[in-house]
């Protein structure tokens, strides 16, 4: 008998600034995953939306859909604005909804 996997939905929000870190880290992050046997991880991150889409559409999609984000801060992280109030406070705001 086969046990279906839980799948995870995991974001990852990061400053473009540190894209060079962010795809280390991704790269490791998702290798590490698969270890996992009985969780089914899902990785999203803004390199995920469609050429030509709403990137703040996808990005809330994606947000809402989240289990668990994973902030990779840094010095430029919390200067941009947009994760401030669309990402972080997104995140935070749909996991007090129990």
């Amino acid at each position: 008998m086969t046990q279906s996997k839980q799948k995870i939905n995991v974001f990852i929000s990061y400053s473009h600034a540190n894209i060079d870190l962010f795809r280390v880290f991704k790269k490791h992050f998702e290798t590490q995953a698969k270890l996992f046997t009985n969780y089914e991880v899902e990785v999203w991150d803004d390199e995920k939306i469609p050429l030509g889409s709403n990137w703040h559409t996808e990005i809330q999609k994606a947000l809402q859909s989240s289990h668990i984000a994973i902030l990779l801060i840094s010095s430029t992280y919390f200067t941009s604005s947009y994760i401030k109030k669309e990402e972080l406070a997104k995140f935070i705001e749909n996991n007090n909804k129990t």
